[in-house]
């Protein structure tokens, strides 16, 4: 069986602000507005995907922000959420995965508190400081570099890393990532896997894209990968990345 573990913003669907990208279906609806959209081309075969291998969306967005999102006429069997932190299957979260979760990340939640403090008090803050799906920290900033680069020296040599994506700013465990979910789900849910496939655009999909067996992102993310990989021209990543997962069903 093949497996197709994704990111999904800028990987599978865009924000509404994208533009050249093809026939737009909306597929996020926020607060009465579309606010996400996923091509065409990319819906249709996205459901050919899921009907013939293992589809499976591994996303940093909350429970809550990945629930709004359509994929088409299907629920995804597996989702990885919260960067990895909670699983759902058929759209209903696993207890279970979320308690040996909070278990792992247990020993870098002073740190989280302590970032938190920080930027309670930055005056760059533009949004609140929150703990999502109680496992990591998120807020946005108006000078995000300046605030990553003080609060990295603030936590240097604790237990967790400090990323920021466009005015995004995050603080996580250091052992909560996208790839070592994708393994522990491999090996605990999974039988006769014969080819991992694995998608993303952002340096939070590095460990994600390192886990499978050929890593497909697009041409303006750089790092080397340490398995087979695919790199794409990314105006229209999504479809172009649909048309390689589809020639290995």
């Amino acid at each position: 069986m093949l497996l197709f573990a994704s990111d999904i913003d800028n990987t599978l669907i865009y924000s509404h602000k994208k533009e050249n990208i093809g026939s737009k279906i909306p597929c996020e609806l926020y607060n009465g507005e579309n606010i996400s959209f996923i091509t065409e081309y990319t819906k249709e075969n996205l459901e050919i995907v899921h009907n013939n291998a293992l589809f499976v969306p591994v996303t940093t967005r909350s429970i809550e922000q990945y629930n709004r999102i359509k994929f088409g006429d299907f629920i995804p069997n597996y989702a990885l959420t919260s960067n990895g932190g909670n699983l759902l299957i058929k759209g209903k979260v696993d207890d279970s995965w979320y308690s040996q979760t909070v278990a792992l990340c247990q020993h870098a939640f002073d740190s989280l508190t302590k970032g938190e403090e920080f930027l309670e008090k930055d005056s760059n803050r533009t949004l609140e400081v929150k703990r999502v799906d109680g496992l990591f920290t998120y807020t946005k900033s108006a000078a995000p570099q300046e605030t990553v680069s003080k609060l990295q020296k603030l936590l240097h040599n604790e237990p967790v890393n400090v990323h920021y994506y466009g005015n995004k700013v995050y603080i996580l465990p250091d052992n909560l990532n996208k790839g070592s979910a994708l393994k522990r789900f491999i090996n605990e849910y999974l039988d006769n896997i014969d080819k991992i496939i694995t998608a993303g655009d952002s340096v939070f999909d590095i460990p994600l894209l390192n886990a499978g067996d050929l890593a497909v992102f697009p041409s303006n993310l750089e790092f080397s990968p340490s398995n087979n990989y695919l790199k794409i021209n990314n105006n229209n990543f999504s479809d172009e990345l649909l048309k390689e997962v589809i020639k290995h069903l």
